[in-house]
């Protein structure tokens, strides 16, 4: 009986702590982390940057080929509105080169179509 309760107890324990086990938000690049449909999107990237990384990577962190997605990026910003198209760039990047750097507080959307034909969507701010 004794040994049930522990077990139960470790169990529960195990419960209460495994979301602060999950991804605290930073990526292995150093940027904003979001979950997108079991998969990840890193935005590397934020005020006074000339240019926008996105990192794709699996829930375990591990680069999904970012070669053949089609993929843009809308940044808002001062009441205005950018699309901007990313291109593939290295293993499991995408990236773009901004025509300005991007403000402080600037809300950053991206849309990736993988070569899978999955869809991946998420939301960052420029911090």
């Amino acid at each position: 009986m004794l040994l049930t309760i522990r077990a139960l107890g470790v169990g529960l324990c195990m419960i209460l702590v495994s979301p602060a086990l999950a991804h605290s938000g930073i990526g292995i690049n150093g940027g904003q982390l979001i979950e997108a449909a079991n998969r990840h999107i890193e935005f590397i990237g934020g005020p006074a940057y000339e240019s926008i990384i996105f990192a794709l990577s699996d829930a375990r962190q591990k680069p999904i080929r970012a070669a053949g997605s089609a993929a843009y990026a809308t940044i808002i910003q001062r009441e205005q509105q950018l699309r901007i198209p990313l291109r593939p760039d290295g293993e499991n990047w995408l990236s773009a080169n901004l025509p300005a750097p991007m403000l402080l507080g600037a809300s950053v959307s991206v849309f990736v179509e993988l070569a899978t034909g999955e869809t991946l969507q998420a939301q960052f701010e420029a911090r």
